[in-house]
């Protein structure tokens, strides 16, 4: 059993952060959210250093789920912005 501090978590959680290839606009948030939800289990493990640690790394998710949130919809509505002004002739420099 590993001790809450031990420096091989991390790398335990850099090896479940992976991802690999992700689409569309909110892509990222859909791939942690399917991490998240793989945490299921630890959850409800029977060991507390597992259930901890899943516990830990859920809320990292959540972080990394709401900053992804936000940022993909920041680039949708900007994208969307930069579209507008190019289909009614405002903005001709990004055809």
């Amino acid at each position: 059993m590993l001790p809450a501090d031990d420096p091989l978590l991390d790398v335990i959680e850099v090896a479940l952060d992976s991802i690999g290839l992700v689409s569309g606009e909110f892509g990222f948030v859909e791939a942690y959210r399917r991490k998240k939800s793989e945490l299921a289990l630890w959850l409800s493990d029977p060991r507390e250093s597992v259930q901890s640690f899943a516990r830990r790394h859920a809320l990292c998710l959540d972080q990394q789920i709401a900053a992804e949130q936000r940022r993909s919809e920041e680039q949708l509505a900007l994208r969307k912005r930069n579209y507008s002004k190019i289909d009614d002739g405002r903005d001709k420099r990004n055809t």
